[in-house]
């Protein structure tokens, strides 16, 4: 019992080592401002993630649930995430780190 602990705390150690060296970039100039609104609804994963990263590039995401709004439930139903940035749509489901880079030197 006690081995099979200490191998999924490894495992997951090592996932979140892998997962830091993988995405951790610069954050974009601490003076630039960019209004994000992630549209999500409880439970789901890619909204957390997308969360998540949006953060590592040091953006702050106002997270917006979509059952709380029958509009935004009936405009994105299952198509979340979808993540506003500067009032347009960027991304819809997983987000896109590359774009991402992109969308952030531009800005």
């Amino acid at each position: 019992m006690a081995n099979s602990n200490n191998a999924s705390m490894v495992t997951d150690l090592l996932l979140s080592v892998f997962k830091a060296m993988f995405r951790k970039q610069p954050s974009p100039d601490p003076g630039s401002t960019i209004t994000t609104v992630v549209y999500s609804r409880p439970g789901c994963h890619l909204c957390d993630e997308a969360v998540e990263l949006l953060q590592e590039y040091g953006l702050q995401p106002e997270t917006i649930n979509i059952d709380t709004n029958p509009d935004l439930a009936d405009r994105f139903g299952c198509c979340i995430p979808v993540v506003e940035m500067g009032g347009r749509i960027r991304f819809r489901g997983r987000v896109n780190q590359v774009l991402l880079r992109r969308l952030l030197k531009q800005s």
